[in-house]
């Protein structure tokens, strides 16, 4: 469906003896355009409902219009998704096992797939996209390993040629928390004055995350928020201050409760009036124009780390967890002025493949520090 003026979807009616006539017609905007249809009961009622791919072509947001069945044969007003890309082609399929439709679209002018997880109350929650190959342009799933759960493959459509992407359903629908950092240091304060440090929160799980609450002891510590709900692949930020009554050395926990089975009391130390030591004190004087760039990210298997030196020195480039443990060096040599990239694949320094979340690539070369935040999902 291709026009420049109103664009409608519509409906034949079948007859019961191999022919059809046609019913009513839906719009689904006006100078756009549509090329991929997938129909099933998204929202359990045992009515067909209809997915519709919607956008004005390459280059442009891509929307997915969900229009839900009546039980008559007739359709409500879409419910309109957006996917950031020119929206492609539709497939559907229950991905996390929990007995509704979920949707994948993929991106006609990008290197990515868009899916879409059934809430179960007729509903979506916001996107989450993995990369591909280039330009993809057809989707298709199917129980690959064995292991129950519903993979995907994707055709791309290389110019010149074509590959295949196959992704591997991990079968995990669990909220999956982490944070920024598992310390905040505050460094010295002095009495009658306050200090705030921001926290990142992440849902790297692919279920949504409930914080039930933020707790810390200590009066002299505050924080922002006492509660709130993490879609997957998403961020929170909140603010922790620190205002001392004295000069002396404190220590306390933010605890972070919520729904994850694996951590559901997770914890954050807190500091201070303490001098800050090691890599506290490099992030202090961290360069912030040099640039490390980290591709894909988040990743699953190898992301691509680019850099470079301004001049002849030791590069150093080694991966740190949220604890600030270190866990992998990938470079430790002379190098000369010059750009430069090597790729991790998640494992660590003895080859043992690393949990997903949270990790920082740090890179000290000509003089200079810079670090990037690195999101490993599974």
């Amino acid at each position: 469906m291709w026009g420049t003026d109103e664009v409608r979807v519509r409906i034949f009616i079948n007859q019961g003896d191999s022919s059809f006539v046609e019913g009513e017609s839906y719009l689904i905007g006006y100078d756009t355009a549509s090329q991929s249809i997938y129909c099933a009961d998204f929202d359990g009622d045992g009515d067909v409902d209809m997915a519709v791919e919607r956008s004005r072509g390459y280059g442009e947001i891509g929307y997915i219009l969900i229009f839900l069945n009546n039980g008559d044969g007739s359709f409500a007003d879409y419910i309109e998704y957006e996917t950031d890309d020119a929206s492609g082609y539709l497939y559907g399929n229950d991905l996390n096992s929990d007995g509704y439709i979920d949707i994948i679209s993929s991106g006609t002018d990008t290197d990515r797939i868009t899916i879409f997880i059934n809430d179960g109350n007729s509903d979506y929650l916001p996107p989450v996209y993995y990369n591909v190959g280039d330009v993809p342009d057809g989707n298709d799933g199917g129980d690959f390993d064995g292991d129950g759960d519903v993979d995907l493959v994707v055709a791309n459509q290389y110019h010149g040629g074509g590959t295949i992407s196959v992704l591997m359903n991990q079968g995990e629908v669990e909220p999956n928390i982490g944070t920024s950092t598992r310390l905040l240091s505050f460094g010295k304060v002095n009495v009658g004055d306050s200090s705030s440090l921001s926290l990142e929160i992440y849902n790297l799980g692919y279920d949504t995350l409930i914080v039930n609450s933020l707790i810390i002891g200590d009066s002299v510590f505050k924080v922002n928020e006492v509660g709130f709900t993490l879609f997957p692949e998403s961020t929170r930020n909140v603010t922790v201050t620190f205002s001392p009554v004295s000069t002396d050395s404190i220590e306390d926990t933010l605890i972070i409760f919520s729904n994850d089975p694996d951590s559901p009391e997770w914890i954050v130390n807190l500091r201070g009036n303490y001098k800050l030591v090691g890599i506290e004190e490099e992030e202090r004087v961290e360069n912030q124009e040099m640039e490390i760039e980290c591709y894909p990210n988040p990743f699953n298997s190898v992301t691509v780390i680019r850099y470079s030196c301004s001049c002849p020195s030791r590069a150093l480039i080694k991966i740190y967890d949220v604890s600030g443990r270190l866990v992998r060096t990938l470079v430790d040599e002379e190098q000369k002025t010059g750009d430069y990239w090597i790729t991790w694949d998640g494992s660590d320094n003895s080859g043992e493949r690393l949990p997903k979340g949270i990790y920082f690539c740090r890179l000290k070369a000509s003089g200079f520090i810079s670090t990037k935040k690195v999101i490993l999902v599974r």
